[in-house]
């Protein structure tokens, strides 16, 4: 096993960017005159079982023909180099550093041939799962490629039929907390506790009532920012109360419990909006929608990610797998299964096993 995973070791990094990164540029510039159009760019000497070329240097002059071995390199020319840092896209600043550990796992992997341990059905079976993994990648990178076709009329229709969460409004928010802070009592009988229950349900009546006439002098149009620093004061909070402007605000910038601030209208206040942490009263001050273009991309790309899922959630729901529980539940608890290969499953892929 220490074999493969030093493979996905080595070309992890460079292979997640072939899902989730953009694809590096090749330069490959003219030779110059008398100079090879693909030259070697690795040469391994004394390792012949690759899948690169394989070349056989002749015996040394002199040496007995029956004890002479010959000494054998092999080759990576340029073009298949660039071929490697185009599949994994390897980015151009770091084509050394992937040079250098692709020259070791050739090294090694022809070690291991001369071992034997590319044979057998341990060997198969691990080929099977590196299979599955290539596949699985292949699969994530073609969804996501798809799913990047957004045609330009969908983003507008999209646009057309969202215009109300591309909206943007300036804001004034004021927050009553809910409840007064008290300082914890130490007795801990009976009585102390019915005592401090009735005075929580008193100070949640007292926030009430002054989110309620708070709200009536914010629409009388006084200060948010004094009537926010009463609220803390009335609160007993010492922290330095919030700010109170909202610039550029859109709907999801707000809980689905205050959306209903952008159906008003510029100079509007609120109600008191009710909140498990307490009390919310908005005013508008202006509200415009964000033009198309500017919200282009964004749009772009939540379409993409919709075809993705899409995408994701059809292959899924096209067939059921089925499970012994019997036998995974006689399993250890500790054995926590994982991906079948290199510990992880790509972005955007799904969970594969065995055939």
């Amino acid at each position: 096993m220490m074999r493969f995973a030093l493979l996905f070791l080595l070309f992890g990094s460079f292979a997640a960017a072939q899902v989730n990164g953009p694809p590096s540029t090749l330069v490959m510039p003219f030779p110059k005159k008398g100079q090879s159009a693909n030259p070697a760019v690795i040469t391994i000497k004394g390792v012949c079982n690759s899948s690169s070329t394989a070349e056989k240097a002749p015996a040394t002059k002199g040496a007995a023909t029956k004890s002479a071995r010959p000494e054998c390199k092999t080759v990576v020319t340029r073009l298949e180099f660039e071929k490697l840092v185009e599949t994994l896209q390897v980015p151009p600043a770091a084509k050394k550093q992937f040079a250098t550990q692709y020259a070791t796992a050739l090294i090694m992997a022809n070690e291991a041939h001369k071992m034997g341990l590319d044979r057998g059905q341990h060997y198969e079976e691990l080929l099977k799962l590196a299979r599955l993994q290539v596949l699985t990648r292949q699969l994530a990178q073609t969804l996501q490629e798809e799913s990047a076709k957004v045609p330009d009329h969908e983003v507008q229709n999209y646009y057309q039929n969202n215009k109300a969460a591309y909206q943007e409004a300036t804001l004034e928010r004021l927050y009553i907390p809910r409840t007064q802070q008290q300082e914890p009592s130490k007795d801990i009988s009976k009585e102390a506790e019915t005592d401090a229950k009735k005075r929580q349900a008193d100070s949640e009546a007292a926030m009430k009532k002054e989110a309620d006439d708070l709200r009536a002098r914010a629409a009388a149009g006084e200060d948010f920012t004094k009537l926010q620093a009463e609220s803390y004061k009335f609160a007993n909070f010492k922290a330095a109360p919030p700010a109170v402007k909202m610039e550029k605000a859109r709907l999801t910038t707000l809980p689905p419990s205050q959306a209903s601030v952008f159906d008003m209208k510029p100079g509007d206040v609120s109600q008191v909006l009710t909140d498990p942490g307490g009390y919310f009263v908005y005013k508008l001050e202006q509200k415009d929608t964000v033009p198309l273009d500017k919200v282009r991309d964004e749009i772009r790309l939540s379409l993409q990610k919709q075809k993705m899922q899409d995408a994701m959630q059809t292959m899924q729901q096209s067939a059921t797998p089925s499970f012994d529980e019997a036998y995974f539940a006689a399993s250890s608890p500790s054995n926590t299964p994982g991906s079948i290969v290199g510990g992880h499953v790509p972005p955007g892929a799904p969970p594969t096993g065995p055939k």
